[in-house]
């Protein structure tokens, strides 16, 4: 259909529509040829402005589903583009969790004036998990090592281990990571060690986002150990009584955390102190007898 609205109205007077105006003549030619053109011109006139009704409604409907596809090509290009986006920023997402050192943030300080009081990778991965943590990785010695590591700091390393049985498998880099042969337990700490590294984990604590209540019970704890009388008794079993107590109470803290016989370290018990520095003694006295008896063999 071409647009009505462009159309030229014929010339009903012409010999071209002679037949058509005769239709409209009578015998008595009450209807001449003039009034007949005007009936035709009537007639194209009424038909011509209906044809432009339908062509305006067509061109509206057109209008209208042109729109629509647009619109739906424009939220389908959008979802499009969207899902890109989405996939993109996962990819960076799980780029920046696998390798989280490398997208670390750089903090606009000087060179520390002693590098070697940062804590071995090993000890921050425990800390992170919020795991029992040796004190040996934040005594000077076990700082001097820190700082001499050779350890990947990449805690989802994989490494292949062999199993005591002699199969391998593989586990993360950090947690198979042998004792050095220097290493310390706490038990065995002397109390100039236990000094210094005490204080060092508290920092390491805040630094890591432990619970403030935790940090709190752990400066308690310690500070109370420190504090004690038997910190500075003449009997040497009294200290190193003390110094076993805290080695055991500590992880044995970690293994009730988030069970119903969890505790708080921050007060002594003055009973389990007492067991502990009995069972030392006991220990110290079959360890003498033990030593007298191979004297009295080679006698």
């Amino acid at each position: 259909m071409e647009d009505p609205n462009l159309a030229v109205e014929p010339d009903f007077l012409s010999e071209e529509y002679a037949d058509h105006r005769l239709d409209f003549i009578d015998a008595d030619h009450s209807i001449d040829n003039e009034r007949a053109a005007r009936i035709l011109s009537k007639v194209w006139t009424l038909n011509n402005a209906k044809d432009k009704e339908r062509w305006t409604a067509r061109a509206a409907e057109l209008a209208l589903l042109a729109a629509e596809e647009k619109r739906i090509s424009e939220e389908a290009e959008a979802l499009h583009l969207q899902s890109i986006a989405d996939d993109q920023q996962a990819a960076i997402k799980e780029e920046r969790q696998k390798n989280k050192l490398k997208y670390a943030p750089v903090r606009d300080v000087d060179v520390p004036n002693n590098t070697s009081t940062l804590p071995s990778q090993y000890a921050a991965h425990l800390l992170k998990k919020g795991v029992f943590c040796p004190l040996f990785y934040f005594t000077n010695k076990g700082l001097r090592e820190a700082s001499h590591s050779s350890l990947a700091s990449d805690a989802e390393a994989l490494v292949l281990v062999q199993g005591e049985a002699g199969s391998h498998t593989f586990m993360p880099a950090l947690a198979a990571q042998p004792a050095s042969p220097s290493f310390i337990a706490d038990e065995n700490l002397t109390w100039e060690q236990f000094n210094e590294a005490t204080p060092r984990m508290i920092l390491a604590m805040r630094t890591h986002e432990w619970p403030e209540d935790r940090i709190n019970m752990h400066d308690l704890f310690w500070s109370a150990i420190q504090m004690h009388p038997w910190r500075y008794s003449d009997d040497p079993l009294n200290q190193l009584a003390l110094i076993t107590y805290q080695a055991e109470q500590r992880p044995r803290w970690h293994q009730t955390v988030g069970t119903a016989s969890a505790w708080s370290l921050s007060r002594i018990n003055d009973k389990v102190l007492n067991e502990t520095r009995h069972i030392i003694q006991n220990q110290s006295a079959n360890l003498f007898l033990a030593k007298l008896a191979q004297v009295r063999f080679f006698l």
